[in-house]
């Protein structure tokens, strides 16, 4: 008798919903100000040079005793992201489909001090990710999105995973001229200029 749903990212398919479900959205106010540091995009020739700068932000970051989620397009991008950080030496925890019993306790864990996840586009939704104390005082959860998506609503999905509930958090772009998709987030000309 009655249809209805909350979302944090409806406001880029409210045409859809009003014309599938003859449904209307309404904007709500956060619960608490929103406290997210978004740095914008930067955009790399190939996948191995995001990977290396992806590695070397990552580091910097927990370093600092933040936490880190990155997430990838596919479980061959997460592992080969994998493989970068293993050739540092650097401890990170993988999160993909084929971790399906282990993926909350990796989700849950994602939000400790100086902790690396790297995600899989569809793992971990749905189990929140929360901060240590040392986390929130050092500038919360940083979240790099390496995902070539075809909606913005998509990239808000991910980005919407640090800063929830007034807590303090960071997130930027990366972008690799050779993903698959990039054609979807850029125009072919600038494509074809930048590279």
């Amino acid at each position: 008798l009655h249809l209805c749903g909350v979302s944090g990212t409806l406001r880029e398919c409210a045409a859809e919903l009003a014309a599938v479900y003859g449904r209307s959205t309404v904007t709500l106010p956060t619960h608490q100000p929103l406290r997210r540091i978004h740095s914008g995009a930067r955009v790399f020739v190939s996948r191995d040079e995001m990977w290396d700068a992806c590695v070397a932000r990552a580091t910097t970051l927990a370093d600092t005793g933040r936490a880190v989620l990155i997430g990838t397009d596919s479980i061959r991008d997460s592992r080969a992201l994998s493989a970068h950080f293993a050739a540092q030496g650097t401890a990170h925890q993988v999160l993909d489909a084929l971790q399906d019993a282990d993926e909350a306790a990796v989700v849950a864990a994602a939000g400790e001090s100086a902790r690396i996840t790297i995600s899989t586009r569809m793992a971990g939704r749905g189990t929140d990710i929360r901060l240590g104390g040392a986390v929130r005082e050092a500038g919360g959860l940083h979240v790099i999105n390496c995902q070539h998506n075809s909606t913005a609503r998509t990239d808000r999905q991910l980005l919407g995973r640090c800063a929830r509930q007034g807590d303090p958090g960071s997130a930027e772009d990366f972008r690799a001229l050779d993903a698959d998709g990039i054609d979807a987030w850029l125009p072919p000309k600038l494509i074809r200029l930048l590279r």
